[in-house]
């Protein structure tokens, strides 16, 4: 209900939304573009949020670690 409202209100203010989650199960309701996984302070897999999603929920965080995507310098 409350991912509902927020994807309404970015499409009608054309705002961004920074959404921190310990579950990709939001991304049934809002739309995102990018997603990043944090894991002990060093972000992980900037890449596609439902791919992602796919790969933690297939292989665990332990996939995030060894990611070709890992970003290791600023964005």
């Amino acid at each position: 209900m409350i991912a509902g409202e927020v994807q309404r209100y970015i499409e009608s203010s054309g705002a961004s939304a920074l959404i921190v989650t310990h579950k990709g199960d939001i991304l049934d309701y809002v739309e995102s573009e990018h997603a990043c996984v944090l894991l002990d302070g060093k972000i992980y897999c900037f890449a596609n949020p439902k791919e992602i999603y796919k790969t933690i929920k297939r292989c665990g965080y332990k996939e995030c670690i060894s990611c070709k995507s890992r970003v290791l310098e600023g964005w």
